[in-house]
């Protein structure tokens, strides 16, 4: 059962890729396809302090520094209560939801959706 919903999962996923025109926060993002569509983006897997939260900001900009204005890739896993499309975010071949939980004040793992 566990290799079915495997393959769902995968099936179901879809990819875009873009530049990242805003940093929202400590886990979401704005990118521009090559469309010129915007999607905001919400990194799968990590939590983030909101912006009004104490480290917010830093959060926030730990994010930046790590893709504002660069070309990113994200595979889209799914959406989420406020429309944001979730997914894991690759700049230069690295993980940014990854690099994200490795900087101090960046942001938490958790296993579950938003």
């Amino acid at each position: 059962m566990n290799t079915i919903a495997l393959v769902f999962l995968s099936a179901a996923a879809s990819a875009l890729e873009g530049r990242v025109v805003g940093v929202t926060d400590g886990d979401t993002i704005k990118v521009l396809d090559g469309w010129f569509v915007e999607h905001k983006i919400r990194l799968q897997c990590i939590d983030a302090p909101e912006k009004s939260m104490a480290f917010g900001q830093r959060a926030k900009q730990a994010l930046a520094s790590l893709v504002a204005g660069k070309n990113v890739s994200v595979k889209v896993l799914d959406t989420d209560r406020y429309g944001r499309e979730v997914g894991e975010v690759s700049v230069d071949g690295q993980s940014a939801n990854l690099g994200m939980v490795s900087m101090t004040g960046g942001a938490k793992g958790n296993d579950g959706w938003p």
